[in-house]
């Protein structure tokens, strides 16, 4: 009985969870987490041209009055300023949810492993006994 609880528990975390938590288990924590802050920079980034675009075709007449009053340059010191600001943000709140993503998959993945040498200890006790 207790052999097909585990066997449960093992298929139930194969159907489930096993995608979702499946890189936990190939990387370690600091390149899991540095794979997923890359693609974050790259998506940052195209998240911010596209609001950027946005906020241009929302607002042209205060884009050529801001070009006529004030220096080029500034205005593309400002937009480099936020871009910064919004990355580092950005990396941060990824850098957040995948430290967590990967510490309750890491649990998770011990779990399932536990349950598997459970499961194997029980069929190799059962198969001394039939000896």
């Amino acid at each position: 009985e207790e052999r097909v609880k585990k066997l449960y528990k093992i298929a139930l975390y194969d159907e489930t969870e096993e995608k979702r938590y499946k890189d936990t288990g190939r990387y370690y924590k600091s390149d899991y987490i540095g794979k997923e802050l890359i693609k974050s920079l790259f998506s940052g980034t195209i998240a911010y041209a596209i609001m950027l675009i946005l906020w241009a075709l929302c607002s042209v007449k205060k884009i050529e009055k801001m070009l006529v009053e004030m220096d080029f340059f500034d205005t593309l010191l400002t937009a480099g300023l936020l871009y910064i600001g919004f990355i580092a943000t950005y990396l941060f709140a990824t850098f957040l949810i995948y430290r967590i993503r990967y510490t309750k998959g890491r649990k998770k993945l011990n779990i399932y492993m536990e349950n598997l040498k459970s499961v194997k200890k029980m069929y190799e006790r059962d198969d001394k006994l039939k000896l």
